[in-house]
């Protein structure tokens, strides 16, 4: 027996247990198919809207709560934008490392007969899962930012009153605007 083996044995398992009857009615039914989602989408909902905390820190210069709150008050404008960026992120982070694992479970089949091949498949998983964060991470740094002044130009004129700052030949900063004056 090798790999494909073990994988056929957890499969045939998994389906029993479905099959006992847990999960088609009851509190199965409920903790499998009913909190999960509820659970993801609160989670999508409060990353979404805090999604702004680093950057009100580093560019208004307040404390961790206040940026909180502020990243609340600046994810209200948009979002669903910022759904759509968490879940692309996600996506993206999704489809990354399933390519890292398909390969990773290729040379772990290819060579290693048995309990070796489990071993690298799952030491694997989590180097693939790894390597996948440090990939898209990087990505969400960049583009969090741009939506954080993007938000702030439309919503507050940041980009208007940067531009008369300069005009003006008046020092200026990211933290101009009406909400942050007096």
């Amino acid at each position: 027996p090798g790999f494909a083996a073990d994988l056929q044995v957890e499969i045939r398992a998994d389906h029993a247990r479905l099959e006992d009857g847990f999960l088609r009615t009851g509190p199965g039914a409920l903790f499998a198919f009913i909190i999960p989602p509820l659970g993801l989408a609160v989670v999508t909902l409060l990353t979404a809207a805090f999604y702004f905390g680093a950057c009100v820190v580093t560019i208004e210069g307040v404390t961790q709560f206040d940026a909180l709150r502020r990243g609340w008050n600046l994810a209200a404008y948009g979002r669903w934008r910022l759904i759509a960026l968490y879940l692309l992120y996600s996506l993206m982070t999704l489809v990354a490392t399933a390519a890292l694992m398909g390969l990773i479970a290729m040379v772990a089949f290819l060579l290693a007969e048995g309990t070796g091949a489990l071993t690298i498949f799952l030491a694997g998983q989590l180097i693939a899962a790894v390597l996948a964060s440090l990939l898209v991470i990087p990505l969400l740094f960049v583009g969090v930012p741009f939506l954080y002044f993007d938000l702030r130009s439309r919503h507050e004129g940041l980009d208007l009153a940067i531009a008369t700052a300069q005009a003006a030949g008046a020092p200026h900063d990211l933290v101009v605007g009406p909400t942050l004056q007096g």
